[in-house]
């Protein structure tokens, strides 16, 4: 099953989660040309971060970790809607096995596209501060831990997705809360609210600032909601069903 969804799935979703980070990373780079020593560099014992946050800080300018919350639902929307050529669901829910499998193959082929998205994400923001500050170091620990939150955060947040979609049974109508989630966490996460980092909608975008004792924070919960998530998944799947387009 897992083999015939990376047959089914369009080449232009692996292109579209690997470009877009490149894309993005490099008008920040022409960003970082201007303002990483005049400004950033000059504010840096007022805003409290390391040289490489202050890169990811300024990422934020364009609401890149935001953004991703509207390319996970257009990237759940291909991966779905590939079933509708030739009516290949109706298909899908006459087999014996339902569209149980199917929906399980297609979390793992979404799980693959986001990991896929957060390592470009990672590999260009690397070049790019290495191109604007050559003295910086790898920073490996502070590399492994923002992505240990922002790639399991977006798992959750996938599995989210998951659960409303099985429930309206409307592949387009994903899109519509991947727009809602990012303008959510948007308005939330930059204004000065003290419960923002506790809402796990908002981890993505705090990834880059947590201390020792936050990161295990997110991560125990996220592994929990995640745990929940799935198996809430499994007993809705108990079921075949159809799905529109």
């Amino acid at each position: 099953m897992i083999k015939l969804e990376f047959l089914k799935q369009k080449k232009s979703i692996l292109w579209f989660v690997l470009i877009f980070p490149i894309i993005l990373n490099a008008l920040l780079y022409i960003d970082l040309t201007f303002r990483y020593r005049g400004y950033l560099l000059v504010h840096q014992n007022e805003l409290a971060l390391s040289n490489w946050q202050l890169i990811f800080k300024e990422q934020t300018i364009f609401y890149f970790s935001e953004l991703f919350y509207l390319v996970l639902s257009l990237i759940i929307y291909e991966v779905f809607a590939v079933e509708f050529k030739n009516d290949a669901w109706l298909t899908v829910i006459s087999l014996p096995f339902r569209n149980k499998y199917t929906i399980n193959s297609k979390l793992l082929i979404t799980v693959v596209y986001t990991f896929a998205f957060w390592l470009s994400d990672y590999i260009s923001l690397y070049v790019i501060g290495k191109a604007i500050d050559n003295s910086l170091e790898i920073g490996l620990i502070f590399f492994l831990k923002t992505f240990t939150i922002q790639l399991i955060s977006s798992l959750m947040m996938m599995l989210l997705y998951f659960i409303i979609l099985v429930l309206i049974r409307k592949i387009s109508g994903i899109i519509p809360i991947g727009i809602i989630m990012m303008i959510l966490t948007i308005s939330i996460y930059y204004n000065d609210y003290n419960f923002k980092i506790y809402l796990p909608f908002t981890y993505l975008s705090h990834a880059f600032r947590v201390t020792e004792s936050q990161f295990y924070m997110i991560l125990l919960s996220n592994i929990i909601i995640i745990v929940l998530f799935y198996i809430l998944i499994r007993k809705l799947n108990e079921r075949s069903f159809e799905m529109k387009l």
